[in-house]
């Protein structure tokens, strides 16, 4: 019936609009993204990911809050390239993510 086809059509446009939203909440211009890539060579290509960026932390949590807070850079300010017009800081990242309340730390939950 038309009706259910109007009534799922605003839902669906809802939908749309309201992840619309959150990409914009999160500076990233869902038509922006794409980017076009710089490759390495062989040599780089061989070596191992932990020879070029470290290891991982096995606690991802705690590996992204050291990465975004404890690190000589996490206060550091940019601008996304999507989004020139903000100033964000990976520490102001990581705490708009994971919300007001943060971590906690001894369990590294949320």
């Amino acid at each position: 019936p038309p009706a259910a086809v109007a009534a799922n059509a605003r839902v669906v446009a809802s939908s749309v609009n309201a992840v619309a939203q959150r990409h914009a909440k999160l500076c990233m211009d869902p038509n922006g993204l794409v980017r076009k890539g710089r490759f390495g060579d062989m040599d780089l290509f061989d070596r191992m990911l932990e020879e070029q960026v470290g290891f991982a932390d096995v606690n991802p949590l705690r590996g992204l809050y050291a990465e975004h807070c404890i690190s000589t850079d996490s206060h550091a300010a940019f601008s996304p390239p999507n989004n020139p017009g903000l100033v964000c800081t990976p520490e102001g990242e990581f705490f708009f993510v994971v919300g007001d309340d943060g971590v906690d730390k001894n369990t590294w939950g949320l």
